[in-house]
């Protein structure tokens, strides 16, 4: 049985075999501490589904009863998972559940909605509920559910303007959300914190140019990111303390946000299968391809082998989570653990001094 509390995290680089006569395996999501995660085992050829329940060294157990979609989410304890099911007759109906560890799918109470995010543990949803919103018709509004008070919708429905909202990313306490809205008045994509004592507050945009986004918050909090529109094009940032961080040029080898640790670790994913997924921090002072990151350390991740889709970082920045594609064009899911400071990290840091010396 694969528990899900605090436990030491094995250093390596762990692969999720898929279960017998399937071809494939992806992992959707990693718990903060480190502990487990929420992944799928397919057969190509009969697009047969197994959802997973894997742990930190990719061992996995099959949940008990599957929803018509696997769940994409976890709390960052490890226990409840989190997905958005379909059905209806052209599967137009979207719903959101939640399951305590390999339990049945238990649906949210409300209207047509979807989840975005979890919290530490998973007494708080967030994502997005069909409403109506006029003059605009039957569209998503970013939305927080609570085990006490259900769906609860973080912009206003009849905001005159903002046609479509959706949140992304939540803290670990559950009282701070962060997401994207589109605002009628401009046509422009705008990046949102919301916190129940201030509400919705549109994210420091320092280049005053439209269309940003806000993709996830860290647990503590403190960190978002996200991309901002610069003169030279987008740019992936970190909205930290009231002061934005410019992580440079998001471009196909470079990827946008999809997570960031308590320590600053941030994971940027492209999913596109021929490019490297990458990794930014302070102490890195770059970007770099998440293979070259976890190699650095000493640990060997198979040749050939993309690491395109990083989907997760713990709270530490220990542990990525994410899926890879192989020579043979089969998919695999991943999980590595590394042990401290990357000789990238001490390379960067060295020639900083260098610098300094210099000067």
């Amino acid at each position: 049985m694969l528990v899900s509390g605090a436990m030491a995290q094995p250093i390596g680089f762990h692969i999720l075999e898929p279960l017998p006569g399937h071809t494939t395996t992806l992992i959707y999501d990693f718990a903060a501490n480190g502990s487990c995660g929420v992944a799928a085992s397919a057969n190509n050829s009969t697009q047969v589904v197994r959802a997973l329940r894997v742990d930190s060294q990719a061992q996995s157990e099959q949940f008990s009863v599957e929803p018509t979609r696997q769940p994409a989410h976890v709390s960052g304890d490890g226990r409840i998972s989190a997905g958005t099911g379909v059905e209806g007759p052209l599967f137009d109906m979207e719903y959101s559940y939640r399951r305590d560890g390999l339990g049945a799918p238990i649906r949210l109470s409300g209207p047509r909605s979807r989840v975005g995010g979890i919290n530490w543990d998973g007494s708080v949803v967030v994502g997005g509920q069909q409403v109506e919103i006029t003059p605009f018709g039957s569209l998503y509004a970013a939305s927080r559910w609570t085990e006490s008070g259900g769906f609860q919708t973080l912009i206003d429905p009849d905001h005159p303007s903002i046609f479509w909202s959706m949140a992304s990313g939540v803290s670990a306490d559950g009282n701070t959300v962060v997401g994207t809205y589109f605002d009628n008045a401009d046509g422009f994509a705008t990046g949102f914190k919301w916190t129940p004592d201030r509400g919705v507050e549109r994210l420091p945009n320092p280049t005053g140019r439209a269309d940003y986004y806000a993709a996830d918050i860290s647990s503590d909090g403190r960190r978002i990111v996200g991309t901002l529109n610069y003169p030279d094009g987008t740019h992936n940032v970190m909205w930290m303390d009231g002061t934005v961080i410019d992580m440079g040029r998001s471009t196909p080898m470079t990827g946008e946000p999809n997570a960031v640790s308590n320590t600053g670790l941030v994971i940027l994913d492209n999913r596109q299968f021929d490019v490297q997924a990458t990794v930014w921090s302070a102490e890195l002072g770059r970007t770099v391809t998440l293979f070259d990151y976890i190699e650095s350390f000493g640990i060997d991740v198979p040749d050939n082998w993309v690491l395109f889709d990083a989907v997760s970082v713990s709270d530490d920045g220990r542990t990525i989570a994410g899926s890879a594609f192989l020579p043979d064009r089969h998919y695999r899911g991943f999980v590595v653990t590394v042990p401290g400071v990357s000789s990238l990290s001490l390379l960067a840091g060295a020639a900083c001094v260098l610098r300094r010396r210099r000067s």
